[in-house]
């Protein structure tokens, strides 16, 4: 097991640049991308094949949303609108989307999977909270088979199906009691 803490990379990186939603508790596309890389360089260690892609890898794609939870939570997302940029790789179209379906299991929200024809590459699933959602379009770059799975927790009978190399648990911080104590850790959003 290896863990994975990208606080001080993004403390580091938010001296220059903006790493997180003006108005939401979560990191933005660029933290997310910092995230991204901090868990690639770790994999990198077991598996040589994953490495992280550079940020040129990458284009810029600025726009506006509606405000995040935090202004959601003041009844505020409309008049606190998000002004952002999303990292969006080059060469996205080797990347696919799949359906994909766990019967029996059940989930707070349906799977997703991603599939790029390139052997080389290994499998992996992410049992997830709403953070990865701005790391996923790079993971999604990196994997042969990637499954996102909507759960604070590992599910051993998704794990028995897809029978992935890489297994990732993705969960933040403020999670992290309720996990250990075994109380539910659902959250809104993404």
């Amino acid at each position: 097991v290896t863990m994975v803490d990208p606080r001080d990379a993004l403390r580091t990186a938010a001296v220059k640049e903006r790493v997180y939603y003006q108005t939401d508790t979560h990191w933005n596309n660029l933290g997310g991308f910092i995230a991204y890389t901090q868990l690639l360089d770790a994999l990198h260690g077991h598996l040589s094949a994953l490495q992280p892609k550079p940020r040129i890898a990458f284009r810029s794609v600025i726009g506006r949303t509606a405000g995040g939870d935090l202004a959601t939570a003041l009844s505020l997302s409309d008049l606190l609108p998000e002004s952002n940029s999303w990292l969006v790789p080059i060469d996205s179209n080797r990347v696919t989307p799949v359906p994909i379906a766990f019967p029996g299991v059940e989930l707070e929200k349906p799977p997703k999977a991603t599939v790029i024809d390139d052997p080389r590459l290994p499998t992996a699933v992410v049992f997830r909270d709403s953070f990865s959602r701005d790391m996923s379009p790079m993971l999604s770059e990196d994997f042969r088979r990637l499954v996102f799975v909507r759960s604070p927790r590992v599910i051993p009978a998704i794990l028995d199906l897809e029978r992935p190399e890489v297994v990732i648990l993705e969960i933040a911080e403020r999670y992290l009691p309720k996990l250990v104590t075994g109380e539910d850790t659902s959250e809104t959003g993404n």
